[in-house]
Protein backbone atom coordinates (compact mmCIF):
# COMPACT_ATOMS: atom_id res chain seq x y z
CA UNK A 1 0.00 0.00 0.00
CA UNK A 2 2.89 2.54 0.95
CA UNK A 3 4.78 1.88 -2.33
CA UNK A 4 1.45 2.79 -4.46
CA UNK A 5 1.00 5.69 -2.50
CA UNK A 6 4.22 6.64 -3.10
CA UNK A 7 4.48 6.03 -6.73
CA UNK A 8 1.33 8.70 -6.27
CA UNK A 9 3.42 11.07 -4.65
CA UNK A 10 6.22 10.74 -7.26
CA UNK A 11 3.69 11.08 -10.14
CA UNK A 12 2.32 14.08 -8.21
CA UNK A 13 5.84 15.71 -7.89
CA UNK A 14 6.71 14.72 -11.43
CA UNK A 15 3.40 16.05 -12.90
CA UNK A 16 4.27 19.28 -10.97
CA UNK A 17 7.52 19.86 -12.78
CA UNK A 18 6.65 19.10 -16.02
CA UNK A 19 4.15 21.98 -16.02
CA UNK A 20 6.75 24.06 -14.75
CA UNK A 21 8.82 23.43 -17.25
CA UNK A 22 5.81 23.60 -20.13
CA UNK A 23 5.95 26.98 -18.58
CA UNK A 24 9.39 28.26 -18.91
CA UNK A 25 9.65 28.65 -23.19
CA UNK A 26 6.33 30.74 -22.83
CA UNK A 27 9.35 32.84 -20.61
CA UNK A 28 12.30 32.93 -22.86
CA UNK A 29 9.89 34.08 -25.59
CA UNK A 30 9.26 36.47 -23.34
CA UNK A 31 12.60 37.60 -22.77
CA UNK A 32 13.49 37.41 -26.33
CA UNK A 33 10.97 39.73 -27.25
CA UNK A 34 11.76 42.51 -24.35
CA UNK A 35 15.10 42.13 -26.21
CA UNK A 36 14.38 42.21 -29.22
CA UNK A 37 11.66 46.13 -28.28
CA UNK A 38 15.25 46.94 -26.69
CA UNK A 39 17.14 46.55 -29.99
CA UNK A 40 14.59 48.30 -31.90
CA UNK A 41 14.17 51.08 -29.40
CA UNK A 42 18.02 51.60 -29.34
CA UNK A 43 17.69 51.39 -33.39
CA UNK A 44 15.15 54.12 -33.36
CA UNK A 45 17.38 56.89 -31.39
CA UNK A 46 20.28 56.18 -33.43
CA UNK A 47 18.62 56.65 -36.14
CA UNK A 48 16.76 59.87 -34.63
CA UNK A 49 20.24 61.14 -34.14
CA UNK A 50 21.79 59.89 -37.64
CA UNK A 51 18.44 62.24 -38.99
CA UNK A 52 19.50 65.44 -36.65
CA UNK A 53 22.51 65.44 -38.01
CA UNK A 54 21.91 64.97 -41.64
CA UNK A 55 19.93 67.71 -41.35
CA UNK A 56 22.28 70.73 -39.99
CA UNK A 57 24.58 69.31 -42.56
CA UNK A 58 21.83 70.05 -45.18
CA UNK A 59 21.24 73.10 -44.25
CA UNK A 60 25.27 74.28 -43.95
CA UNK A 61 25.10 72.81 -47.29
CA UNK A 62 22.43 75.05 -48.45
CA UNK A 63 23.66 78.66 -46.50
CA UNK A 64 27.09 77.52 -48.88
CA UNK A 65 24.75 77.34 -51.65
CA UNK A 66 22.98 80.59 -50.99
CA UNK A 67 26.18 82.44 -50.12
CA UNK A 68 28.20 81.37 -53.49
CA UNK A 69 24.72 82.96 -55.19
CA UNK A 70 24.92 86.03 -53.64
CA UNK A 71 29.00 86.38 -53.96
CA UNK A 72 28.25 85.50 -58.27
CA UNK A 73 25.38 87.91 -57.93
CA UNK A 74 27.23 90.99 -56.46
CA UNK A 75 30.15 90.23 -58.89
CA UNK A 76 27.38 90.78 -61.45
CA UNK A 77 25.98 93.62 -60.61
CA UNK A 78 29.34 95.07 -62.29
CA UNK A 79 28.28 94.42 -65.81
CA UNK A 80 24.54 95.28 -65.50
CA UNK A 81 23.89 98.38 -67.28
CA UNK A 82 20.37 98.43 -67.16
CA UNK A 83 18.52 100.01 -64.10
CA UNK A 84 15.66 97.82 -63.76
CA UNK A 85 17.92 94.91 -63.80
CA UNK A 86 19.93 96.47 -61.67
CA UNK A 87 17.27 96.90 -59.12
CA UNK A 88 16.30 93.53 -59.54
CA UNK A 89 19.37 91.21 -59.15
CA UNK A 90 19.63 93.85 -55.49
CA UNK A 91 16.39 92.43 -54.46
CA UNK A 92 17.52 89.22 -55.15
CA UNK A 93 20.43 89.49 -53.43
CA UNK A 94 18.64 90.90 -50.45
CA UNK A 95 16.50 88.15 -50.58
CA UNK A 96 19.12 85.61 -51.00
CA UNK A 97 20.88 87.44 -47.48
CA UNK A 98 17.45 87.04 -45.90
CA UNK A 99 17.36 83.52 -46.43
CA UNK A 100 21.13 83.08 -45.16
CA UNK A 101 19.76 84.88 -42.23
CA UNK A 102 16.93 82.25 -41.68
CA UNK A 103 18.43 79.33 -42.41
CA UNK A 104 21.80 79.98 -40.04
CA UNK A 105 18.87 80.95 -37.36
CA UNK A 106 17.71 77.26 -38.18
CA UNK A 107 21.54 75.67 -38.13
CA UNK A 108 22.16 76.86 -34.94
CA UNK A 109 18.74 75.35 -33.50
CA UNK A 110 19.79 72.32 -35.22
CA UNK A 111 23.32 72.28 -33.36
CA UNK A 112 21.48 72.42 -29.81
CA UNK A 113 18.94 69.91 -31.02
CA UNK A 114 21.87 67.63 -32.55
CA UNK A 115 23.61 68.43 -28.44
CA UNK A 116 20.62 67.23 -26.65
CA UNK A 117 20.41 64.42 -29.15
CA UNK A 118 23.60 63.44 -28.42
CA UNK A 119 22.67 63.22 -24.91
CA UNK A 120 19.31 61.69 -24.97
CA UNK A 121 21.43 58.80 -27.45
CA UNK A 122 24.21 58.31 -24.45
CA UNK A 123 21.50 57.75 -22.04
CA UNK A 124 19.39 55.36 -23.95
CA UNK A 125 22.45 53.63 -24.76
CA UNK A 126 23.30 53.65 -21.13
CA UNK A 127 19.58 52.73 -19.90
CA UNK A 128 19.36 50.11 -22.65
CA UNK A 129 22.38 47.89 -22.23
CA UNK A 130 21.67 47.95 -18.24
CA UNK A 131 18.23 46.94 -19.03
CA UNK A 132 19.37 44.26 -21.48
CA UNK A 133 22.04 43.44 -19.19
CA UNK A 134 19.20 42.38 -16.32
CA UNK A 135 17.24 40.41 -19.40
CA UNK A 136 20.13 38.81 -20.19
CA UNK A 137 21.03 37.31 -16.62
CA UNK A 138 17.16 36.46 -15.98
CA UNK A 139 17.01 34.32 -18.91
CA UNK A 140 20.27 33.11 -18.30
CA UNK A 141 18.54 31.83 -14.26
CA UNK A 142 15.69 30.58 -16.29
CA UNK A 143 18.01 28.40 -18.43
CA UNK A 144 19.92 27.52 -14.83
CA UNK A 145 15.69 26.56 -14.04
CA UNK A 146 15.32 24.15 -16.74
CA UNK A 147 18.60 22.50 -16.56
CA UNK A 148 17.88 21.44 -12.56
CA UNK A 149 14.22 20.67 -13.18
CA UNK A 150 15.33 18.22 -15.93
CA UNK A 151 17.95 16.57 -13.47
CA UNK A 152 15.19 16.35 -10.92
CA UNK A 153 13.16 15.19 -13.69
CA UNK A 154 15.01 12.79 -14.84
CA UNK A 155 16.01 11.41 -11.14
CA UNK A 156 12.33 11.37 -10.23
CA UNK A 157 11.94 9.17 -13.24
CA UNK A 158 14.40 6.72 -12.78
CA UNK A 159 12.79 6.38 -8.96
CA UNK A 160 9.33 5.63 -10.25
CA UNK A 161 10.93 3.24 -12.62
CA UNK A 162 12.05 1.14 -10.07
CA UNK A 163 9.54 1.45 -7.71
CA UNK A 164 7.06 0.22 -9.96
CA UNK A 165 8.82 -2.95 -10.47
CA UNK A 166 8.11 -3.69 -6.94
CA UNK A 167 4.65 -2.83 -7.35
CA UNK A 168 1.64 -5.70 -8.44
CA UNK A 169 1.47 -5.42 -11.78
CA UNK A 170 -2.20 -5.59 -12.18
CA UNK A 171 -3.09 -3.03 -9.66
CA UNK A 172 -0.68 -0.74 -11.46
CA UNK A 173 -1.96 -0.97 -14.46
CA UNK A 174 -5.36 -0.33 -12.77
CA UNK A 175 -3.66 2.74 -11.21
CA UNK A 176 -2.66 3.74 -14.79
CA UNK A 177 -5.70 3.34 -16.07
CA UNK A 178 -7.48 5.63 -13.46
CA UNK A 179 -4.42 8.30 -14.50
CA UNK A 180 -4.79 7.90 -18.15
CA UNK A 181 -8.92 9.00 -17.65
CA UNK A 182 -7.25 12.28 -16.30
CA UNK A 183 -8.21 12.01 -12.43
CA UNK A 184 -6.26 13.22 -10.27
CA UNK A 185 -4.97 11.77 -7.43
CA UNK A 186 -5.66 8.23 -8.69
CA UNK A 187 -5.43 6.97 -5.47
CA UNK A 188 -7.31 8.61 -2.34
CA UNK A 189 -8.00 7.56 1.39
CA UNK A 190 -11.33 7.10 2.86
CA UNK A 191 -12.80 10.44 4.37
CA UNK A 192 -14.28 9.91 7.63
CA UNK A 193 -14.56 6.54 7.56
CA UNK A 194 -17.72 7.15 5.44
CA UNK A 195 -16.99 8.54 1.79
CA UNK A 196 -14.68 8.82 -0.99
CA UNK A 197 -11.54 11.17 -0.91
CA UNK A 198 -11.77 11.92 -4.07
CA UNK A 199 -15.31 12.09 -5.75
CA UNK A 200 -16.68 12.60 -1.95
CA UNK A 201 -19.36 9.87 -2.94
CA UNK A 202 -20.58 7.69 0.49
CA UNK A 203 -19.97 4.07 0.22
CA UNK A 204 -21.57 1.15 1.77
CA UNK A 205 -21.11 -0.08 4.98
CA UNK A 206 -19.66 -3.12 4.24
CA UNK A 207 -17.22 -1.23 1.98
CA UNK A 208 -15.97 0.57 4.54
CA UNK A 209 -15.68 -2.28 6.95
CA UNK A 210 -13.67 -4.11 4.59
CA UNK A 211 -11.04 -1.13 4.10
CA UNK A 212 -10.85 -1.16 7.83
CA UNK A 213 -10.24 -4.64 8.39
CA UNK A 214 -7.96 -5.22 5.54
CA UNK A 215 -4.92 -3.04 4.15
CA UNK A 216 -5.91 -2.98 0.48
CA UNK A 217 -7.41 -0.95 -1.78
CA UNK A 218 -10.90 -0.62 -3.43
CA UNK A 219 -12.40 1.38 -6.53
CA UNK A 220 -14.81 3.40 -5.62
CA UNK A 221 -18.53 2.81 -7.43
CA UNK A 222 -18.46 6.76 -8.70
CA UNK A 223 -15.19 8.15 -9.66
CA UNK A 224 -13.15 4.34 -9.74
CA UNK A 225 -10.35 5.94 -7.88
CA UNK A 226 -8.60 3.24 -5.71
CA UNK A 227 -9.51 3.93 -2.13
CA UNK A 228 -7.66 2.82 0.90
CA UNK A 229 -7.80 3.72 4.86
CA UNK A 230 -5.07 5.88 6.39
CA UNK A 231 -5.19 4.05 9.51
CA UNK A 232 -3.03 1.41 8.00
CA UNK A 233 -0.28 3.77 7.03
CA UNK A 234 0.22 4.34 10.87
CA UNK A 235 0.76 0.33 11.65
CA UNK A 236 3.87 -1.56 10.12
CA UNK A 237 2.92 -3.02 6.53
CA UNK A 238 3.08 -6.93 6.50
CA UNK A 239 3.38 -7.37 3.22
CA UNK A 240 3.03 -5.68 -0.41
CA UNK A 241 0.00 -3.61 -1.69
CA UNK A 242 -3.08 -5.90 -2.49
CA UNK A 243 -4.81 -5.67 -5.90
CA UNK A 244 -7.99 -2.80 -6.23
CA UNK A 245 -11.42 -4.64 -5.77
CA UNK A 246 -14.46 -3.79 -7.44
CA UNK A 247 -17.02 -2.90 -4.30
Amino acid sequence: MRGMIELQDLDLHITELEERKREIPAHKKAFAERLKRLDDELAESEQQFKQLALNLKECEREIETLKGNILKMDAQLNTIKKNDEYRAMLTQIDLAKKQVSQKEELAIKLMCDLDDGKRKLEADKQRIAEEKKRVQAQAAAVDEDLARLQQELDQLTAQRSELAKTLPPDLLRHYERIRSAKKFPAIVPLKDESSCGGCFMNMRRQVVNELIQRAEFKSCPQCGRLLYYPGHLAAPESGPAGEAEAS
